[in-house]
């Protein structure tokens, strides 16, 4: 049986925003290890850092919800769902726990 390539690319085309989103969670967690040893003058700085790598995960993961609903195959994309959900739970975390070790001077 061929290969239908316009499903090929659709299954890859999901997995490059989940790609994405694990690599937002990464630099997140290591947002939290520079922000439990920056200097308070700094903190501005990591919660500027937070705030631009939740901005790009969940640009990622709407990019990655607009392309579950067109895959073929119900079971990957249940898969990716889960996995999204998985990994939006791990940004939050990290996020939240960058955040703890901060504070940011009132303007």
């Amino acid at each position: 049986m061929p290969v239908d390539p316009g499903k090929h690319t659709l299954r890859a085309s999901a997995e490059v925003p989940l790609e994405v989103m694990r690599l937002c969670v990464c630099a997140l967690q290591h947002a939290e290890i520079v922000a439990g040893r920056s200097r308070r003058s700094t903190s501005p700085d990591v919660v500027l850092a937070v705030a631009l790598f939740e901005a790009a995960f969940s640009a990622t993961r709407a990019s990655l919800e607009a392309k579950l609903p067109i895959l073929m195959d119900a079971a990957h994309a249940a898969s990716l769902a889960e996995q999204a959900a998985r990994l939006s739970r791990d940004a939050a975390a990290a996020a939240d726990a960058a955040r703890s070790f901060v504070t940011v001077p009132p303007t």
